[in-house]
């Protein structure tokens, strides 16, 4: 019933935003006009969200790349990459600097353009290409939130495939980060501590499936670990029996962004695309996390 009125109500709705003028969109954290709710997705919002609302309008954003900013075919990020050349250097779009490079070329991605609803992406190969940021150290104490829009080459691919991962190169034990997608087709993030593992499969992907997607995971230490894919979240993991500090402690280490780093080697590289990855040093809001789907599902066209 309540996506009844509101589609009732979209003729009406449109018209009138036709007559706001964009001094009327005027955005700040806690704006009542803001959409919320786990699952919805406010056609208002998403007008309001597309016109104002980027993600360093919410505080702690640690990491931002976005494939339409900041992609660069040499290390010194003198000469952006036009179409179809290699990605050396993607900057961080938040202002902690963390830019993810790759000095070796045959390893560095292809910047491809028009790809997502007329939106450029970073293309990965599934053998050695990826980026990597640097160390992280202490960011994540107080748990994380990230969002990735990729599409994967098939959806249940031969090999393991990693979205972007890390684990300590002092025991190997501890993962903050590690997003695959696994033989089967089993779309997860694992984190663990110490051997203890805790695993969030947030979706199974079909064969074949090469469909962009928005996938999104929040991790708050003293509760749970819970996924969405496009916004429809899954059973939540409890992250209580952790001791969060060996994992996002003094050990974090650089990320690469296709793939994970273990030990200072990598593994797992990804075959398929990414068009924008925001990381948070902090679990958001329901209505945060809202807000970023809404952004991301509205600029690159999925539902």
């Amino acid at each position: 019933m309540r996506t009844l009125r509101k589609l009732l109500h979209l003729p009406l709705l449109f018209s009138t935003l036709l007559l706001l003028s964009a001094s009327e969109f005027a955005w700040s954290p806690g704006s009542s006009k803001m959409p919320y709710g786990r699952g919805s997705r406010s056609e208002w919002g998403r007008d309001e969200i597309s016109a104002e609302f980027n993600p360093l309008k919410i505080p702690g954003c640690v990491l931002w790349l976005n494939a339409g900013w900041g992609v660069f075919q040499d290390d010194e990020g003198t000469t952006p990459s036009p179409a179809d050349s290699v990605a050396a250097l993607w900057k961080d779009r938040s202002s902690n600097g963390y830019n993810a490079a790759q000095t070796t070329n045959a390893s560095r991605p292809l910047y491809k353009t028009g790809i997502q609803n007329g939106r450029p992406v970073i293309r990965f190969d599934g053998v050695d290409d990826h980026l990597i940021t640097p160390r992280m150290e202490g960011e994540f104490s107080d748990g994380f939130t990230w969002f990735i829009v990729t599409a994967v080459d098939d959806g249940q691919p031969a090999n393991y495939r990693s979205f972007f991962g890390a684990m300590s190169a002092v025991t190997s034990k501890n993962w903050y980060f590690l997003v695959t997608n696994y033989p089967g087709g089993l779309l997860r993030q694992v984190v663990t501590e110490n051997d203890i593992q805790i695993v969030q499969v947030v979706k199974t992907l079909s064969d074949g499936q090469s469909d962009f997607f928005v996938m999104h995971l929040c991790a708050d230490p003293s509760d749970s670990l819970r996924g969405y894919y496009n916004n429809i979240g899954v059973t939540p993991a409890d992250l209580t029996g952790l001791t969060w500090a060996n994992i996002a402690g003094a050990y974090t280490e650089e990320i690469a962004v296709s793939g994970r780093m273990k030990d200072g080697s990598f593994e797992y590289p990804l075959d398929g695309d990414i068009a924008e990855l925001i990381i948070y040093e902090r679990p958001l809001t329901d209505m945060e996390q809202d807000w970023i789907e809404n952004y991301l599902s509205v600029k690159y066209g999925v539902e």
